[in-house]
């Protein structure tokens, strides 16, 4: 399979910028190409971040790279399968990255709840829009609600 040219990968920044998208994350960028396409990025006013897979240590991501992106996301879960539990190994990775750069956004995605988003925040980062912290905080507000509901019923 060929690689897009760049004015292919233009028109495809231009058409996600159109449809509303404000931000591109990239898994796997090739080295010689990335500073490149974070450019073509930045050129189509977007946010550049790049992500990092359980599988892949912090090192990946080059100084150079991580001072160009706008942000580092660390996955705490094998992306693309769903539901999955937070693996807590990846945490030393955003302590790591928080060290490198100390005023980079950096985030983690991936079975972040709230047994988990403190130790997340300690090593130097915020969840993303981790889906399953949102259901899982909404859910506890609903019982809240329901709770107080059903009190005053019984008063």
């Amino acid at each position: 399979m060929r690689a897009p040219s760049a004015g292919q990968e233009t028109e495809r920044l231009s058409l996600e910028r159109r449809n509303g998208r404000s931000e591109l994350c990239c898994f796997g960028l090739p080295t010689d190409s990335a500073s490149d396409l974070v450019d073509l990025i930045h050129a189509n006013n977007m946010r550049s971040a790049v992500a990092i897979s359980p599988s892949t240590p912090s090192s990946a991501i080059s100084d150079s790279l991580g001072q160009k992106v706008d942000m580092l996301l660390v996955m705490t879960v094998v992306p693309g399968k769903g539901g999955q539990k937070f693996m807590p190994e990846c945490v030393v990775k955003v302590a790591e990255l928080r060290k490198r750069f100390p005023d980079k956004d950096i985030q983690v995605d991936g079975g972040v709840g709230p047994g988990t988003v403190g130790c997340c925040a300690r090593a130097g980062a915020l969840p993303s829009s981790s889906v399953s912290l949102s259901l899982s905080l909404f859910h506890r507000e609903l019982e809240r609600r329901l709770q107080r509901q059903t009190d005053a019923c019984l008063i």
